[in-house]
Parts: C-alpha cells; structure tokens; sequence
C-alpha cells in the first residue's frame, strides 16, 4: 500500500497530522519496520525532521520503537491503532462542539434578554439637543412629530441648525409629520411645509394635549424639554407601536371637505378638433409616464447637444491655432536677423532698425483682424529668465492698459529692448525651434499664443516673432457656427415627435390636421 485514500488523507490533514507525519505512515505502511535513516532515505526528509515527527507519532501510540538486532527500528503498532486514535478524535471534536453550541446558545439567551430590557439615553443642553436630533436620523426613513410650536422659525434658538437638519434629512429622504395645535404660530408652521420637507395636521388644542416634542421613529421614542435643554431616548419596541398608532389614529380624524359636486353638463353632439387635440396634448404631456419620457429626452438632447458643442469648439479652437502659426511663420520670413541684432539696449529704440521693426509689427497687426499682441523676444540665456524683449508693435503707447483690467501695471510695459519677461516659458524649446501655438492665461489674459522662429543666414534662431489673438475669436466664431440652445430645442423636439409617433398615433394625425386646416383658414384669409 504506497499511498493513502485522499478522503482519509485530508482527515488525518485535519485531525492534525503534519505533511510529514503522513510521509511516514505511508513509508511504514508500505514496509513492515524501518530504520531512522531508512526511512529518511525513502522520504528525501533529514533526520532531524524526521525524529520530530515519529515522536509525535509515538506519543499517539501509533508507531512503536523496537529493538531489532541492536537495530532500532519504527513500526506501525497496528491499522487497528490508527483507527483507535481516528476514534478518540471524533468523540474529542463532537465534545468541543457541543461545548461551543451550549456556550453560543448562552449568548444568544442573554442578548434576547437583554433586548426586552428597555434602553433609555440622556442628552442636555445646547450641543445635547443637536446631538439629539442628529441621532434620530440613524432610527428609520419617517419621524412622528407632537410639537408644541412656542415660537416663529426666526425666534427660534435652533434657527441655524435646524436648516442644517433639513437639508441633511432630504438628503437621506427622511420625512417628516407633525402634529400641532391650531394657533396662528401653528398655521405659520404649516405655510413652510412645502419648503421643509414634511406634512403638518392642524389639531385643536383641547383635542390633545402638547406641552413637549415628542418623537417617534422606528422602535425610539424620544422626548424632548426644550425650555430645559433636556432629551430623553426611550428604546422600547412596544411604547413605539403604541405611541405610533395613537399618532396614526390621531392624523386620521382630519377632516377632508369636498365643495358641492357641479352637475354634469350634456354631452355636446360634436367636439371640436382643436379642443379635442389641446385636450389629449394636455394629457399627453401631464402623465408620468410622458415626464419621465421627457426627462430622459432632454438628459439625451442635452448630452447630444454637448458633445456636438465640444466637437465645433475643437474644430474653431484649431481653425484660429492654424490661422495663428501662418501668420506667424509667414511674416517671421519678411526679418532681417541683422536688424535684429542691433537691439539690445533702451538706447537702441533710437536706432532706425527698431522703428523698421515697430513698423513692420504695427502693418502685421492692421492686417489681421483680432491680433491684441505683435512682438519680437530672443533667448536671454538667464536661468529661470526665458525672453528678453527686442520690439514690440505697442511700444510709444505706455500708458495702454493692454489687459483691460483698468491698471497699468509694471508687467504691462515691456516694450523697450532689453526688459527681461518675468516668466520662464515652458514651451522655451520647442519655439526656438519649429512654430508653435499655445492657449495662455497669464496676467495679460487668455489668448492664443503663436509664434515662429526668425533665423539668420546660417540657419540659426536669433529670435522669436509672437502673434498673440484674442481668445474672444473663439466664442465669436463659436456663436456663428453653433447656436446651442436651438440644437437642443431641435433635437428635444425630435424626440418628443418620435415618441408620438410611436405611442400615440391618433394625436399626431389631430396635430398634422389642425395644422393643415389653420394653414387652410389663413389662405381663405
């Protein structure tokens, strides 16, 4: 027999035996006495492992040590043994067991006990009562209110944290009833029920006597002093009912009066088609069903309408970029890199290079509509420190407040060569080296950012022309080519006319004839 049942393998598993353990018994099963080192052998395990298991095997009587020609050898005592032991095992388990249900059993005994036992909770003062009322949300999705209303909504203490407690019990869809007296407090107290979430019955003050809040929700009663600033939570499943039902009944005696029921007027011989097409319009547009339908076709419209939105947006949002870095890279080829160099200094606006360059800017500027910025930067070399201004297209007017926010600010004046740009520009190496446009919003506005590299003879990049356009191009172009709100009608429109189509037939052929017969009326006209 060289291996266990699996079934009797994951017993032994179980039951405690090691990997090892099991190892052995196979090995002496399959022989009849074996050697430490025999078995250590045929297992691949070292001794040292080895002694260990048989000795745990020992002490459970089955494997006995022998003495064979001065030989000490391991053998199984007998399958009978194993079954011995398989035996006591159970009997050990199925005791631990019971002792474990009865110790279960127990507990359970001693919660439902105490469970009956009713469960009261203290709360006072100001932070008490808060705590109070915030605690009653965690109780059930209704509150039962007898409430003595003693003031207005704006005398009372609580004013601010009752605001609070309404937005937090909507939000969990917590409801509310109250139960007050007829007073003028309390018909003011039932004007804001629509606002609050919560549904008051006026009673008369002889009918039940209300001189605390009382609170009903889900097994809780708790009762509030709010002349004291004391609260007092009662756990007690069968005074909740109680107290629910006696709230029930109470409500129930509200008195529903019905005007006098007008006759029914005869039925007329003929309805005429527009009141019988604005009839089933009403009711076609009025039911459940057909606002929810609507609902749903308005998120749809909306979600087509935006997606369209930000289509055209992007395809504007490229139309000006492309139209930037033309610009751009066209007139960055009309520079002559040795005007260009002989910039450098305030003093250099004296030299006829910069005012052919101011005109130049200026004419590039006039050409093209919604250009807010022309100028010329190179590259300073300065850490943190990406451009130094060489000409700009609004140098000789210092006093333009060129982003429009009504000050002229010191950041607004770089128009003389030299001035260093107060920002390092992360798109520094790009744009000395291929024309690139950008979307900015810095302390100048929000624009669209082109530019092109002006080289000199040899190739190389001896500085930058910027054309910056007005990001308002944008919205302009967008409202020319996308007006939203009728994509949105005409879509919403669509698919409410689909839905005729396909539900209610009959009204959208008393449509189509009541508008061709008004179509008719006006040609008689």
């Amino acid at each position: 027999m060289e291996t266990l049942p699996s079934s009797i393998e994951a017993y032994l598993l179980e039951a405690g035996f090691s990997a090892t353990e099991l190892l052995v018994l196979k090995r002496l099963l399959e022989d009849d006495a074996l050697t430490l080192r025999q078995i250590a052998s045929k297992t691949g395990k070292s001794t040292g492992v080895l002694d260990q298991a048989l000795k745990k095997l020992l002490r459970r009587n089955i494997v006995t040590k022998e003495s064979i020609n001065d030989t000490t050898k391991y053998a199984i005592v007998s399958l009978q043994s194993i079954a011995k032991w398989v035996e006591e095992d159970t009997q050990q388990k199925r005791e631990m067991l019971l002792r474990r249900r009865q110790n279960f059993d127990a507990f359970i005994h001693s919660l439902e006990r105490n469970q009956k036992r009713p469960d009261m909770q203290f709360y006072d003062g100001d932070e008490g009562v808060i705590s109070a009322y915030r605690k009653l949300l965690d109780f059930g999705k209704e509150t039962l209110h007898f409430f003595p209303v003693v003031c207005s909504a704006e005398d009372d203490p609580l004013r601010d944290f009752r605001v609070e407690y309404f937005r937090e019990r909507r939000r969990r869809g917590i409801f509310s009833r109250f139960i007050i007296h007829n007073t003028p407090l309390g018909r003011r107290f039932v004007s804001r029920d629509p606002f609050e979430y919560r549904k008051t019955l006026l009673i008369p003050e002889d009918q039940h006597p209300i001189s605390f809040e009382k609170v009903i929700v889900g097994d809780v009663i708790a009762c509030f002093n709010h002349a004291e600033k004391r609260v007092c939570f009662l756990h007690f499943p069968e005074l909740a009912e109680s107290e629910r039902k006696l709230f029930e009944r109470t409500w129930k005696q509200q008195t529903n009066v019905l005007g006098p029921v007008a006759p029914t007027p005869p039925p007329a011989p003929v309805i005429p088609l527009s009141t019988r097409t604005l009839s089933s319009l009403r009711e076609f547009f009025l039911s459940r069903k057909s606002i929810v339908l609507f609902v749903i076709f308005a998120i749809v419209a909306g979600g087509v309408t935006y997606g369209l939105y930000r289509q055209n947006l992007f395809l504007n949002t490229e139309r000006i970029s492309e139209r930037a870095v033309a610009i751009a890279e066209t007139a960055a080829l009309e520079f002559d890199a040795k005007d260009i160099d002989q910039l450098h200094t305030a003093e250099d606006v004296k030299k006829p290079e910069f005012r052919k360059l101011i005109n130049h800017l200026k004419q590039i500027k006039s050409q093209n509509d919604h250009i807010i910025w022309a100028y010329i930067d190179r590259a300073t070399g300065i850490k943190n420190a990406a451009w130094e201004v060489v000409a700009d297209a609004d140098y000789g007017t210092p006093d333009k407040d060129l982003n429009g926010d009504g000050i002229i600010e010191e950041n607004e004046q770089l128009t003389i060569p030299g001035q260093i740009y107060p920002h390092y520009d992360p798109f520094f190496q790009d744009k000395m080296e291929k024309p690139e446009v950008h979307i900015l919003h810095d302390e100048w506005g929000e624009y669209f950012d082109a530019s092109a590299p002006i080289v000199d003879s040899r190739g190389k990049t001896v500085a930058v022309l910027f054309i910056d356009i007005d990001s308002n191009e944008l919205l302009d172009l967008q409202n020319k080519s996308f007006a939203t709100i009728w994509y949105f009608i005409g879509i919403f429109v669509f698919f409410v006319l689909v839905r005729l189509a396909a539900f209610n037939r009959s009204l959208l052929f008393e449509i189509f004839n009541l508008f061709q017969s008004s179509i008719i009326r006006y040609k008689k006209k």
